[in-house]
C-alpha cells in the first residue's frame, strides 16, 4: 500500500526518538549493497558510493556511515523510485527501506506535486533546472 501513514506515525516521534528508531535499523545493515544492486532505477555509470576520489561514504558499516548511505541513497532516488519494494525485499537484515524512500516521495509530492512513475514522459523535478525558478531559498 502506498500510503503515508506509517510515514506520519514516525514523523509524529520527537526528533531523538525517530534517529533512535532508524538507529535501531542502520545499526543492522552490512553494507553488502543489496538494495542498490536490485533497485531498478539506480543506474548511475558510476555509484557515489564506489568511488574513492571523492570518497562520499566510509564503506566500513558502523551506525553513523549507515545512516549516511541510506539517506543519500534515498535522497538520490527522489522522485523516482516507484516504491516497488525490491530494496526491502533484497534486504537481508529487514530495513524498511520503503519506509524512507516513501517519506523523501512525501516531501517531493507536497512541495512539486509530482508523483513518480505516473508519467514515464515527466522528470523528476529535483533534475530539471530552470534559470527563472524564484530560487526564494538563496534569500
Amino acid at each position: 500500500d502506498g500510503s503515508f501513514q506509517e510515514i506520519e506515525e514516525i514523523d509524529a516521534l520527537e526528533a531523538t526518538e525517530r534517529r533512535e528508531f532508524w538507529d535501531r535499523y542502520f545499526s543492522r545493515c552490512l553494507r553488502c549493497y543489496a538494495c542498490r544492486n536490485v533497485c531498478p532505477l539506480c543506474y548511475c555509470k558510476e555509484c557515489v558510493f564506489d568511488q574513492h576520489d571523492p570518497r562520499w561514504v566510509s564503506p566500513a558499516a558502523g551506525v553513523a556511515t549507515n545512516r549516511a548511505f541510506h539517506l543519500i541513497r534515498a535522497y538520490h532516488l527522489a522522485g523516482r523510485c516507484v516504491d516497488c519494494g525490491e530494496c526491502e525485499r533484497a534486504c537481508p537484515v529487514g530495513i524498511p527501506l520503503r519506509r524512507i524512500n516513501r517519506k523523501v516521495a512525501k516531501v517531493v509530492e507536497e512541495s512539486f506535486h509530482f508523483q513518480a512513475g505516473l508519467d514515464p514522459e515527466a522528470k523528476s523535478p529535483l533534475v530539471l533546472f530552470s534559470s527563472e525558478d524564484p530560487e526564494e531559498f538563496i534569500e
